[in-house]
């Protein structure tokens, strides 16, 4: 099967498919919902990351600005049924082509895992993640919704932190 991934939607494919992921991703316990303005904003800015395996989405990434010159890899989603693919993959080197420096949390041990071999993601702290954002990466989380979101994951896991220069 052929993956593909883009940061471009033709006008007519791109409300159903970001009604699709903003429906999902409001669904899911593994994603921080994020607000349909969000998704268009991020579409229209080329940060949002589209995968499709053999023209069927099968899952999506966001670039997301913090500071100057620093991204967080984030509200990456593959869907179950393309698990098997390399969508992840995909997304993941689509989203970093830019350069920059990127931050990451994730509470799957096995995400930070592969980046780290994959593009060279360095575990990092807490601490570090937010001196390197100036602080935007905690700010973000204080919404209702991300609060939420995030208190749900802390009950079974902890997350872990990664930095790419």
């Amino acid at each position: 099967m052929a993956v593909t991934a883009d940061t471009e939607l033709s006008a007519g494919e791109s409300d159903a498919i970001l009604r699709a992921i903003h429906a999902e991703s409001t669904a899911s316990a593994d994603l921080t919902p994020r607000s349909r303005e969000v998704l268009d904003r991020a579409l229209a800015e080329g940060r949002l990351v589209i995968a499709f395996v053999n023209g069927q989405l099968a899952g999506w990434g966001l670039r997301e600005p913090l500071a100057p010159g620093v991204f967080e890899l984030g509200y990456t989603y593959t869907r179950p049924e393309f698990r098997r693919e390399p969508v992840f993959r995909v997304i993941a080197h689509k989203i970093v082509e830019t350069p920059a420096t990127y931050v990451l949390a994730t509470y799957h041990p096995s995400m930070l895992e592969f980046l780290a071999r994959e593009l060279g993601f360095m575990e990092t702290s807490l601490a570090r993640v937010l001196i390197v954002s100036r602080g935007r990466f905690l700010t973000k989380r204080l919404s209702r919704e991300a609060r939420r979101s995030v208190g749900k994951r802390l009950r079974t896991g902890r997350p872990r932190y990664g930095l790419l220069k």
